[in-house]
């Protein structure tokens, strides 16, 4: 049962708040809402129905759904003689309350010695309850107002703090400052904004990137000048020392017979040695990217290589990584997709006789960040073979060891003719990536970029049922034969759908967030590089309406139980022409609906990439 109270003229509502007995545990913005609501009653009661359709209005921009808000804003249209603005909220109220909608139209319809229909006081949804104690409606606004101004402060400070990293990036880049002075740079960005946001976690991941590039500069040294070349060489150098470049299970007796190297000492668990070949090397940067190519064998090496420390199969990870062609503003990097580990000949060649880079026994071309790096050659079925340029040595270390990784590309020889030989990552390796690349089932192609789409465009979507067809809504389910597979891909959890050639981040946002806020935290996730990737995106609305079931399968939801079922509605990334609003997907009620990009408008986030 509802709780009435007559809309009758009594001057002591003046002071008076009409109190709440029980509330919905909702989202955080279910105050607010309630707040609005029932200081619009107030002034319903006391006859300022003007004043009390603002109050209605700011209720229902806060929760676009708050049907009970839709029913008292038509009493008061009705009340003032506007016949047309009350029975605009009776075409809304037949999507959101069919009962109410039919009230409201019964009242404006009355004849006049009936009574008239009271207020509702309480707002009515099929949720659990529980005890509200409600303080004075001006206390109520003014602690939410403190909260919006605490929070528009923050939300102010960290879009400082983007621009002022954006800037030192600049700087970073910029080959006309020293060492020196982006060290400065990044100092002062980590000492001015040494706060921490309580909205947000963004600040702390730019604060340890400053902290890791002062680092990284503090103990750069200038390499040898590069030359700028627009593309690869076509050739390299008459005289070629062919090294292997498929990876092998090595004994220590193979490698300490290795050619082109001279040993030192022996160990038992390698051999301190260095290379015999004359190098033949030149510094270029490729599409910005800076690579050494060796003529005298006939490869090209990453300048720098990685700037952490990590397990070989990370390493393998990072590499894969490194070929994407979404790889930040380019394909590959320096334009290359065939970069690998490198064999342990081929990292062995690098050793020098004396410790010429500082105290690394590599050529100063190299950056001298890397003490020792991965090969792609195994020592048994726990360890692989690593080259160590501090101490000039070549041995063992179990695979769960933490190093750098050097990666190597072949170059095409114009003398000899032959193709680079293919990289062998093993089996299970190749076949996962091949999988994520080329999906096998994929039979329906989804829009993937963004539009202002229109309700009769929503209406027409393919690949759609439709129920019910509302204003601001479609209620409905996707006919796409999903060909799920759950998989874990750097300890993260994604959603591949081979008939539709997207993967999804598995669980989404933990909270549901306004629109401005979802997508600064699609920006900080793409930084942290989740499941090895940096194009996590919100979905288009025909993206997001894939996943909606005819039913509910996940609990309370229409969607797949292999998603989280924490998400009862989220973003997209399609908005409506001419209003301040996005589409949504509610998995509650299984439909696409329109919300408002008001601050107090809160969703999930689910995050969608393309395999291709």
């Amino acid at each position: 049962m509802r709780k009435y109270v007559p809309c009758v003229l009594v001057i002591s509502f003046v002071f008076l708040l009409v109190p709440i007995a029980q509330a919905i545990k909702l989202s955080p913005d279910y105050r607010n809402a309630v707040a609005h609501f029932n200081l619009g009653n107030a002034y319903c009661n006391t006859g300022k129905y003007q004043e009390a359709i603002e109050s209605y209005k700011q209720a229902i921009r806060i929760d676009p759904d708050y049907a009970v808000a839709h029913f008292n804003l038509g009493l008061a249209y009705h009340l003032l003689e506007d016949r047309s603005s009350a029975l605009g909220q009776y075409v809304i109220l037949k999507e959101l309350d069919i009962e109410l909608a039919n009230e409201l139209f019964d009242e404006i319809y009355r004849e006049t010695d009936r009574e008239p229909v009271p207020l509702v006081t309480i707002r009515q949804e099929p949720r659990e309850v529980e005890a509200f104690n409600s303080n004075d409606i001006k206390s109520e606004s003014k602690n939410a107002r403190k909260l919006a101004e605490k929070e528009d402060k923050w939300s102010k400070w960290q879009k400082s703090l983007n621009t002022a990293y954006d800037e030192a990036l600049k700087y970073d880049k910029d080959t006309n400052l020293n060492a020196g002075m982006k060290v400065e740079v990044w100092k002062r960005l980590a000492n001015e904004f040494s706060q921490d946001n309580p909205y947000s976690t963004e600040d702390q991941l730019i604060r340890s990137k400053a902290v890791e590039r002062m680092e990284y500069w503090r103990n750069y040294r200038e390499p040898t000048p590069p030359v700028t070349i627009q593309q690869e060489p076509s050739y390299i150098g008459a005289s070629i020392t062919k090294l292997r470049s498929s990876y092998k299970k090595l004994s220590l007796s193979q490698v300490q017979l290795m050619p082109n190297v001279s040993i030192r000492v022996k160990d038992e668990w390698g051999s301190y040695v260095h290379s015999t070949i004359n190098h033949d090397y030149s510094l270029k940067t490729i599409g910005g990217d800076k690579v050494v190519v060796d003529d005298a064998r006939g490869l090209m090496w990453h300048q720098s290589g990685s700037h952490k420390h990590m397990k070989l199969d990370e390493a393998k990870r990072w590499i894969r990584a490194l070929n994407k062609k979404s790889w930040p503003n380019k394909g590959g990097y320096a334009s290359y997709f065939d970069w690998r580990l490198p064999t342990v000949e081929e990292a062995v060649s690098l050793l020098e006789s004396s410790e010429k880079n500082g105290d690394l026994y590599i050529d100063p071309v190299f950056s001298n960040e890397q003490r020792y790096i991965w090969t792609g050659d195994r020592a048994g079925s726990e360890a692989a073979w690593r080259v160590d340029f501090g101490y000039g040595f070549v041995g063992r270390i179990y695979v769960d060891y933490y190093i750098f990784v050097r990666p190597v590309r072949s170059v095409l020889s114009k003398d000899s003719g032959e193709e680079p030989e293919e990289e062998a990552y093993g089996e299970v390796e190749v076949l996962e990536e091949e999988e994520l690349r080329k999906p096998k089932f994929r039979n329906i192609t989804l829009r993937s970029s963004y539009r202002d789409v229109s309700v009769s465009q929503v209406m027409t979507m393919p690949n759609i049922s439709i129920r019910t067809k509302g204003l601001q809504s479609v209620a409905g389910h996707s006919t796409i034969n999903h060909n799920y597979n759950l998989k874990t891909i750097r300890g993260d959890k994604v959603v591949l759908d081979h008939a539709t050639g997207l993967m999804w981040h598995q669980n989404g946002s933990d909270k549901n967030i306004n629109y401005k806020k979802a997508k600064k935290w699609l920006m900080t996730l793409n930084r942290s590089g989740y499941a090895g990737y940096n194009d996590w995106r919100l979905p288009t609305v025909e993206e997001a309406a894939s996943l909606l079931e005819p039913s509910k399968k996940s609990g309370y939801l229409c969607i797949a139980p292999i998603f989280s079922k924490k998400q009862r509605h989220i973003w997209t990334g399609d908005t409506m022409k001419g209003k301040e609003a996005a589409w949504r997907v509610d998995f509650y009620r299984g439909g696409v609906y329109r919300h408002y990009v008001y601050y107090y408008a809160y969703n999930f986030v689910r995050p969608v990439r393309s395999m291709e």
